[in-house]
């Protein structure tokens, strides 16, 4: 679980290996959950393409932690990722 916006402090150019290490850390068809609020300089599409570049497939996309539905206007993703 990555609670908050740990993801947006990553450096661009680290994005994908960070995310392709958490899937080595996660069993076979395992998943994480990964929230983030928009306008923190890392787009919601730009990160589900790193998600998925690195073995990763959204299962769940919700726009609160309180499991409201995502939304193309939400200000903030919550990804449940299952690994591939």
């Amino acid at each position: 679980m990555c609670a908050g916006n740990v993801v947006t402090f990553l450096a661009e150019s680290t994005r994908v290996e960070v995310l392709r290490r958490l899937r080595a850390h996660v069993v076979p068809e395992g998943r994480a959950a990964i929230g983030f609020g928009a306008g923190r300089g890392y787009e919601f599409d730009d990160f589900l393409a790193d998600a998925r570049t690195a073995g990763w497939e959204p299962d769940l996309l919700l726009s609160t932690w309180d499991l409201r539905p995502f939304t193309p206007d939400a200000e903030f993703l919550v990804a449940i990722l299952r690994a591939t």
